[in-house]
């Protein structure tokens, strides 16, 4: 499967360019003296479309103009909408456009941090879990970490506390996940009721153990969740065994989903439900596996609505010390991933379910091999300017606000060293932050701490690097080749927070 890229549509860019030039006679002289400018600006757009952490200084060079002429192409890109949606719709950079850089930036979160402002997080992972009864192989938690049980109604209220204070212009704000496994928290239904109460959206992540008939019919508001996504940890008892630890874990979670579905059907949920599904090394093939059980479990369902999943998101691992697919192995995953959209267009059991192929596997679902997720990792020495804590943080049970999603685990070798503040000791979100501000944290960095930076983590540091450069080079986001203003109209949807929407 292929999409048009901007390679396809060259002389419809020189087409565009020329109606544009020939309307704005009297403006971009010394670039229309280049015979190559139309080259100039299909480059670029072809640049920005591929890889959108580029900044201005390794696009001059790669052009070979200077920055004023780098921003007359950059005027005329913002100002032609053919060109805005090339750069975000035909490239392989499309979902970190869709999904991440176009949110971070209408936010204002990392423009806020380079400023040193203040502004509440645009995105807060709220961790309650107590316990995990799993032992995965890639989580790099401490597996006897458990917290206290009377930090429980504190910890309870301090999430009432922080949800309270959050702006309520983002509905999207909060999602519930872990650290530890968030079903472990006997009062989790307060955490989802006062969302509710407070008008946000709530998104919850799963490992799906503990979503029994009974659970479900103790904590009905579970019914009430905008968004619950389980993470499946493979297709047979094996495979789960494998990676969880956990015997039969593979038979109780496809159980509690069958039960799930059942209960939300008479219950008649609106909650969107699906699976998050890590595709291993040398695993290529399970996706197709994992597409036909849950073919599968709508058939045994036999609901009056035939497919009772929204949404499948598939993600390679992106663990820094992983083991990383060769080529042979994503070409495989390429035909895997044909063969289940296939599945999914000529099967009633899994109509209109939508497969969030993340920021990995986007480009091999377009038959692209050689885009590889590690190319956006950031080094030991990118981390020494620290994370955007406004832009996203995590809040354990404890109150702890940690500065990367993957360093919320507790008691993690390591990770207490990045934590910014405590809500109950020093009162507020606003308090943890602006104390970060004025009193910049001294931290070894080491080379085993990027294991503590999720996806987001990775990209919004890439992100504030590059606006940082670009700011020192002259180019402020205004007088960058994407025209925020344009891009919102195109767009015209909100950034979700579990899986990517279908524009």
């Amino acid at each position: 499967m292929t999409v048009s890229l901007v390679e396809d549509h060259k002389l419809e860019v020189f087409s565009k360019l020329k109606d544009y030039l020939d309307a704005h006679k009297s403006k971009f002289k010394e670039i229309k003296k280049k015979s190559n400018h139309g080259d100039l600006i299909y480059k670029l757009i072809s640049i920005l479309s591929k890889n959108p952490f580029a900044n201005y200084s390794e696009i001059s060079k790669k052009l070979k103009i200077s920055y004023d002429e780098l921003k007359d192409l950059n005027s005329i890109i913002r100002d032609v909408d053919f060109f805005q949606k090339l750069i975000i719709n035909n490239g392989t950079g499309t979902k970190y456009w869709k999904n991440m850089i176009i949110p971070l930036i209408n936010s204002r979160s990392i423009s806020n941090f380079l400023e040193k402002k203040y502004s509440f997080p645009f995105r807060v992972g709220l961790y309650p879990g107590i316990s995990c009864m799993y032992e995965c192989s890639f989580c790099g938690r401490n597996y006897n970490a458990k917290y206290k049980r009377n930090a429980l109604d504190v910890g309870i209220e301090t999430y009432k506390k922080l949800i309270d204070e959050a702006p309520n212009d983002d509905k999207n704000r909060f999602y519930i996940s872990g650290g530890l496994e968030p079903l472990t928290n006997p009062k989790l239904g307060e955490i989802i009721s006062h969302l509710k109460k407070k008008n946000f959206n709530s998104s919850m992540y799963t490992n799906g153990y503990m979503l029994t008939k009974k659970f479900l019919n103790k904590n009905p508001e579970i019914f009430d969740l905008d968004s619950l996504r389980i993470s499946f940890y493979g297709i047979d008892s094996e495979q789960y065994f494998k990676v969880t630890k956990k015997i039969k874990s593979f038979e109780i979670v496809t159980k509690n989903i069958e039960d799930y579905l059942n209960l939300k059907f008479n219950y008649n949920s609106k909650t969107m439900f699906g699976l998050n599904f890590v595709i291993l090394t040398g695993r290529e093939k399970d996706v197709i596996k994992l597409t036909k059980l849950m073919e599968n479990i709508n058939k045994k369902l036999n609901l009056k609505k035939t497919n009772n999943f929204d949404f499948l998101t598939l993600r390679e691992d992106f663990s820094i010390f992983g083991e990383r697919m060769n080529i042979n192995q994503r070409e495989t995953l390429s035909e895997s991933i044909k063969e289940i959209e296939n599945l999914i267009s000529t099967s009633k059991y899994l109509s209109n379910l939508f497969v969030d192929y993340g920021f990995a596997l986007e480009p091999l679902k377009n038959g692209i091999l050689s885009e590889k997720f590690e190319n956006i990792f950031v080094n030991t020495k990118d981390l020494e300017d620290f994370g955007v804590p406004q832009a996203s943080v995590s809040v354990d049970l404890y109150g702890d606000v940690y500065l990367y999603r993957e360093a919320a685990f507790l008691d993690r070798p390591g990770a207490k060293r990045y934590i910014l503040g405590n809500l109950i000791k020093d009162g507020s979100m606003e308090n943890v932050i602006k104390n970060f501000i004025n009193k910049k944290k001294e931290i070894n960095v080491l080379e085993t701490d990027r294991d503590y930076l999720d996806t987001w983590d990775h990209i919004t540091i890439k992100l504030s690097q590059q606006i940082k450069k670009n700011n020192e080079l002259g180019f402020s986001i205004a007088e960058s080749a994407i025209n925020m203003e344009k891009i919102n109209n195109i767009l015209n949807y909100k950034h979700q927070v579990h899986f990517a929407g279908k524009s």
